[in-house]
């Protein structure tokens, strides 16, 4: 990785990894078996060392149970980005729980500007 852009995007795109394999409780040793790459491999696209290839990130969506681009978009700082993270979650609760969190963030929004 050459440039500041480069970096930060590797270490947000791997922090993501990381937290997506936690969430579904796998090892880097389990998720490297099942992509037949070595450890090390996974533990360089968590750290940000190295761009996972588009076509790895395929793969270990498939085994995190998320679309690539919620890899690519959840640590992104772009605000489209981010309402459509809020959406996703938004998405996953029943009506009266989503008319609290959008109360909560209005209120937070106006305390905030």
């Amino acid at each position: 990785m050459n440039t500041n852009h480069e970096l930060a995007l590797g270490q947000s795109i791997g922090k993501v990894l990381g937290f997506y394999r936690k969430k579904i409780g796998l090892t880097q040793d389990q998720v490297a078996e099942r992509l037949g790459v070595e450890r090390e491999t996974i533990s360089r696209f968590e750290r940000g060392a190295v761009i996972p290839p588009i076509p790895r990130l395929f793969e270990l969506a498939e085994i995190y149970g998320c679309t690539a681009g919620e890899l690519l978009t959840q640590g992104s700082a772009r605000a489209l980005d981010q309402a459509e993270d809020i959406a996703n979650m938004l998405g996953g609760m029943n009506e009266s729980d989503r008319k609290l969190a959008l109360a909560i963030m209005r209120e937070l929004s106006a305390h905030l500007k």
